[in-house]
């Protein structure tokens, strides 16, 4: 299997209203050193990946999701101690709507890359069923991986991310360019063609979500036959 190398300006898990200083917090964060190279092995879950992640000196286990921006867990922001810097309205993948905090993270390493000063939603990560069995401390959301170029290999399940795509070595052969958009949380976006004549805009380009594609369906065809039915 070729691996896929995504070049992420970056929910769908959650999604936020916008303001100014939440804007700003979307929009933050660096990495040390400028120019870096980093690897990390990562495990699936329901097709999910979740890789590992070091805040202050101990490990964690964050699920890598371009649809979402970084998001922790109640119970992690109370470990760290961290203070709110700003609310949100937020709604998730069900359109239940919540006032969450938002704070900054100084630091977090993956792969021996120091990741600094990144804005994050705090979350009930308990009381989405999915989330909570597969047991994470937190979202590595797009708004960290716009800071990086990733190369995700799935068969072997191990990710590498630079700052540059050079320093990744990836031959044109194993490239495919895919054009994309991103919404403010710089979640990609990408338009889908189907069947050479229907265009479907803005599809959300999702790693969180383990499930079929999701479409409208004023897209369908009422002619075709329903193979199966889900309801949730």
């Amino acid at each position: 299997m070729k691996s896929i190398v995504y070049s992420l300006f970056f929910s769908v898990l959650i999604l936020t209203t916008s303001c100014t200083s939440i804007s700003k917090l979307y929009k933050s964060g660096s990495v040390e050193p400028s120019e870096f190279m980093g690897r990390t092995t990562f495990e699936t879950a329901f097709d999910l990946i979740i890789i590992p992640v070091e805040i202050n000196g101990k490990r964690y286990r964050f699920l890598f999701d371009t649809g979402a921006p970084m998001v922790i867990s109640e119970e992690l922001q109370n470990e760290l101690g961290l203070k709110s810097v700003n609310q949100g309205n937020v709604s998730d993948s069900q359109g239940k709507r919540n006032k969450e905090d938002y704070v900054w993270l100084d630091k977090m390493t993956i792969g021996g890359v120091d990741f600094l000063k990144t804005g994050s939603l705090v979350a009930n990560l308990n009381l989405a069923p999915e989330i909570h069995c597969i047991q994470i401390d937190g979202i590595i959301g797009a708004n960290l991986m716009k800071l990086a170029v990733w190369k995700i290999e799935n068969e072997k399940k191990r990710m590498f991310f630079a700052s540059s795509k050079e320093k990744l070595n990836i031959a044109d052969s194993d490239r495919i360019v895919v054009e994309f958009d991103t919404k403010a949380t710089f979640t990609p976006v990408v338009d889908l063609t189907v069947n050479d004549s229907t265009t479907i805009k803005r599809v959300t380009f999702d790693t969180g979500y383990g499930g079929y594609l999701t479409v409208n369906g004023n897209y369908l065809d009422p002619t075709l036959t329903v193979t199966e039915k889900s309801y949730g």
